[in-house]
């Protein structure tokens, strides 16, 4: 047999060590000499039984000269999408659109914020859950995520769905998680024992700088400040918090909340910490905004070295994930995955919630299979994006905007990132 070296191979060069990563398999290869030697040479001859030859096959970085690769990528991101069967299912709930902020990135300013799930429907809701794990054999793993609209404002709910549909999880042996977004100012402790009983095992909070610009973004006050960081301090023994600080022109600020925040209030190690874009999502294809991404990028790598090299934290409160190849480039697009608003209705972006001309189906109806939920499932992958080495990784970003990405900046960066998350991944076991 014949073989050849994948497409989706990444060489790339951090200080003396030269890497290899594979976006389809996952592979990260630090590679010696002998291996370089042995890849750029490759004849395309089997070898079975050398050590260099054995390793990349098993990694997937050798292939058959006969697999077309991108075939097979987009042949199973239609299975992820289309599949009724999947060990995980997905979904996000918001229980109620009202928020006791107003932030100005807000993407959900067209909400009627007096929307609120009804116990009937909570119930309903509740069994349409269990629903779905029934007509799904493969099941294996359910995990909800509670949004808003403020979700810690209708904690009657999330309690009482969690309360119906994690015994039936439980007594089937699927597993089951949650996790919720939250903008902290109601994460009291009793709230924080009350989701942890729910089986949240990750809050994501936004803090996004200091109390001047805190207030100017959220329209909120300094004692809401106070508050969410004080909420902060006592839930953190309870809860997985991970703080996320969305960036737009406080590059400054998002530095020195991290010192107040680790540092000044002792959180280092018991909270972690991420950074976030602030797209323009009412403006989606502007020049800037590739702009703007990039400006993230370089912003990112700074923020990086306060853990990584600077030894300023501890490496146990950096949020950071492993890159790693996925189904699909949204999970709410796959098959039975949905985003579920108040009335029950069902959408395939949190972005639609509260906007009926986005709805796509409803727990009562079911799916409407209508234009909306088809432009899901019959779009095109930009031709630059089908012929990059990162592709399976990415598939092209968000379908619902497809924003301007800076992409030869960002896939450089994220040879960093990969590297940076294993990087922390070894400090928490430290």
């Amino acid at each position: 047999m014949k073989y050849k070296l994948s497409e989706y191979n990444n060489l790339f060069t951090r200080g003396e060590h030269t890497y290899l990563w594979n976006t389809f398999s996952d592979a990260l290869l630090n590679m010696d000499e002998d291996a370089l030697s042995f890849v750029r040479s490759f004849d395309g001859c089997d070898h079975s039984g050398e050590f260099y030859f054995d390793v990349l096959k098993k990694n997937r970085c050798i292939v058959p000269c006969g697999l077309n690769e991108l075939n097979q990528v987009l042949k199973e991101e239609k299975i992820s999408i289309l599949s009724p069967n999947q060990k995980v299912l997905h979904l996000t709930i918001a229980p109620g659109l009202g928020c006791n902020y107003n932030c100005v990135y807000c993407f959900e300013k067209h909400r009627d914020i007096s929307e609120a799930m009804s116990v009937e429907t909570q119930e309903e809701l509740a069994r349409y859950i269990i629903s779905l794990a029934k007509n799904n054999p493969a099941l294996e793993y359910v995990m909800i995520r509670w949004f808003g609209g403020e979700p810690l404002l209708y904690m009657d709910a999330v309690t009482h769905i969690s309360d119906l549909i994690i015994p039936y999880f439980d007594s089937v042996n699927i597993k089951y998680y949650a996790e919720i977004v939250t903008n902290g100012r109601f994460l009291s402790t009793e709230n924080a024992h009350k989701l942890k009983a729910c089986r949240v095992s990750h809050v994501q909070l936004p803090i996004d700088g200091m109390p001047e610009y805190y207030m100017s973004q959220k329209k909120a006050s300094a004692d809401d400040f106070e508050k969410t960081v004080q909420n902060v301090i006592a839930a953190c023994d309870i809860l997985p918090i991970h703080i996320r600080i969305n960036i737009a022109d406080n590059k400054k600020d998002a530095l020195e909340l991290t010192r107040f925040l680790l540092d000044e209030k002792k959180l280092d190690g018991k909270v972690k910490i991420n950074i976030a874009h602030v797209r323009n999502y009412d403006c989606p294809y502007c020049d800037h905004e590739s702009e703007s991404h990039r400006n993230f990028i370089a912003f990112e790598k700074i923020f990086l070295e306060e853990f990584l090299h600077g030894n300023k934290y501890s490496l146990k409160s950096l949020s950071i994930s492993i890159p790693k190849r996925r189904p699909a480039n949204c999970y709410c697009i796959c098959a039975k995955n949905h985003v579920i608003g108040p009335k029950g209705e069902l959408y395939r972006c949190e972005h639609h919630l509260g906007r009926k001309e986005y709805c796509v189906g409803s727990i009562s109806d079911g799916e409407y299979h209508n234009d909306i939920d088809m432009k899901f499932i019959h779009y095109k992958h930009p031709e630059k994006c089908l012929q990059c080495t990162v592709f399976p990784m990415c598939l092209s970003g968000c379908l619902n905007y497809n924003l301007s990405m800076a992409c030869d900046e960002y896939k450089e960066h994220l040879f960093d990132l990969l590297l940076a998350a294993y990087q922390a991944k070894e400090g928490e076991k430290a």
